[in-house]
């Protein structure tokens, strides 16, 4: 007997995902995750394909022209639920790798770098906004240095011994949240369509800076620990 959706929310779905959009894709993403689970696709030929329709919805904010914008809005969005259905199937099927990781993040970080690109590049020819140009380029920057110090740095992982997250940690997904930054790719689409494109750029070149730096500051002023 096939399981039902909630039962496969249960075997499927997290219960502490700290992400801000989980719960909203969630409540979608198990109905492609119940379709999936039923054939031999593999997680990662999800997280391919998934990757694809990104990747194509990210190029096309390079015309930020109404029906382009629309129809990436739709690959977007497409991605965002495989993105979350993908790791749906994997704890289903208990198929886990770390190359399976790997795609996963290597392709959302390739999307994301596509998505500022092309906004910026959208913006300096659709509308002749030459400083939409520096606003991007300082956006790229911002976001490669808070991948590399920020994000992907072992002290965001780190908890207290209680097994509760760290003050750091908190006060940072509390900033991802509040700077928009875990709804990047949706807040491209909107800026765009609003006709916004240079905001979004300046804001996610201030927000991505602006996180990196802080964690650089923060490793310089907390005490060092005592071995």
């Amino acid at each position: 007997m096939a399981e039902s959706i909630k039962d496969l929310r249960k075997i499927c779905q997290l219960t502490d995902c700290p992400e801000a959009t989980y719960p909203f894709y969630s409540l979608f993403s198990i109905y492609v995750t119940k379709f999936f689970i039923k054939t031999k696709v593999t997680p990662n030929q999800v997280t391919f394909f998934a990757s694809v329709l990104g990747l194509i919805g990210a190029l096309l904010l390079l015309w930020q022209k109404t029906f382009f914008l629309i129809f990436s809005a739709a690959m977007i969005l497409a991605w965002r639920l495989l993105d979350h259905a993908d790791g749906e199937i994997a704890r289903y099927k208990k198929i886990f790798s770390k190359k399976g990781y790997f795609i996963d993040l290597a392709s959302t970080v390739l999307i994301e770098l596509v998505i500022l690109a092309a906004v910026t590049f959208g913006a300096w020819f659709a509308f002749g906004k030459v400083y939409a140009l520096y606003f991007g380029i300082a956006a790229i920057f911002g976001y490669a240095m808070h991948g590399l110090i920020a994000e992907k740095s072992k002290m965001i992982s780190r908890e207290k011994a209680d097994g509760k997250p760290s003050l750091f940690k908190r006060v940072y997904l509390f900033m991802r949240r509040v700077l928009l930054i875990e709804f990047f790719p949706e807040a491209a689409v909107v800026f765009s369509i609003l006709g916004f494109a240079d905001i979004f750029l300046l804001l996610f070149a201030f927000d991505y800076n602006l996180l990196w730096i802080g964690k650089v500051i923060y490793e310089f002023a907390r005490p060092e620990s005592k071995s």
